[in-house]
């Protein structure tokens, strides 16, 4: 979550681009979030807690709320979490 954070407010502070270009580049990190994931789940041994979020498209609203601590811990740890 927050490398795509990061990602995310680097793209929007990036005055050269136009609008259709960041938001083409906004799917991208986006995307790029869900693929992460994907790989990540790999690891987490049938947990399945976060699925349903990811099976939704994601946005800057959801990118806001859901920074979970254990998420992002099991990402540090490289999708495990003890």
């Amino acid at each position: 979550m927050l490398t795509t954070r990061a990602r995310l407010d680097r793209l929007y502070q990036d005055k050269t681009i136009d609008v259709t270009e960041m938001r083409r580049r906004k799917l991208a990190i986006f995307g790029q979030l869900h693929t992460e994931y994907l790989e990540i789940r790999q690891h987490w041994r049938g947990d399945s807690r976060y699925d349903r979020a990811f099976a939704k498209p994601w946005n800057n609203a959801l990118i806001s709320t859901n920074g979970t601590p254990l998420l992002q811990l099991r990402v540090a740890r490289g999708g495990h979490c003890q």
